[in-house]
């Protein structure tokens, strides 16, 4: 039934380009076709396996959020669901070594469908955050970082209420206000640094 639906929607679609194959060839072509775009409609255990994978060829299988849309008969999504795409992993419990970054990106991936200027704010500053730190080097051991996941938390939590306290000065100023890093770097406003 499901691939009907896809032979469907691609009669319907005709410049959308289609190609049904199935998941061991998809597996194969990730790896040959590694840069190309992609959009993979797949039954629910195989975009499983399909997005552990890929996830885990870019370092963790904590790397990203996982979601699940809802269409209506006009193709509008009704309902979006988030969630990390790995599972509980029970040996990690209490030990406070696990990747929080599949989580919190789900949080911030379920503001953005928010109709809510806020939402979206404190979605940008989430992922933002998240990433920003990564490439700062605080990442939790998969990531090749020493963070524990209370401290990576911490982190984007820091980074996060930052970002939204920079903006909404920025909103509230007409765009003339200073991060503390640029106005430590802003000439002096007496003329001459002493």
């Amino acid at each position: 039934m499901f691939k009907e639906e896809l032979d469907a929607a691609a009669r319907r679609y005709p410049d959308v380009r289609y190609e049904p194959q199935l998941i061991d060839a998809t597996l194969a072509l990730l790896f040959t076709r590694a840069t190309e775009p992609l959009v993979i409609p797949c039954l629910n255990r195989d975009g499983d396996l399909l997005s552990d994978l890929i996830l885990q060829m870019f370092g963790s299988i904590a790397g990203s959020e996982s979601l699940l849309f809802s269409f209506d008969d006009r193709l509008q999504i009704r309902v979006v669901m988030a969630e990390a795409p790995h599972g509980t992993a029970p040996a990690l419990y209490r030990k406070n070594i696990a990747n929080p970054m599949a989580m919190i990106l789900a949080g911030a991936a379920l503001l953005s469908f928010i109709e809510d200027e806020a939402a979206q704010r404190a979605s940008r500053a989430i992922y933002e955050a998240v990433f920003e730190s990564v490439y700062d080097g605080i990442a939790t051991a998969d990531l090749g970082g020493s963070a524990t996941t209370t401290e990576f938390t911490d982190e984007v939590i820091r980074r996060v209420a930052r970002k939204l306290e920079v903006w909404e000065a920025l909103r509230l100023t007409g765009g003339t206000a200073m991060s503390p890093r640029e106005a430590e770097s802003a000439p002096s406003s007496r003329g001459e640094e002493e």
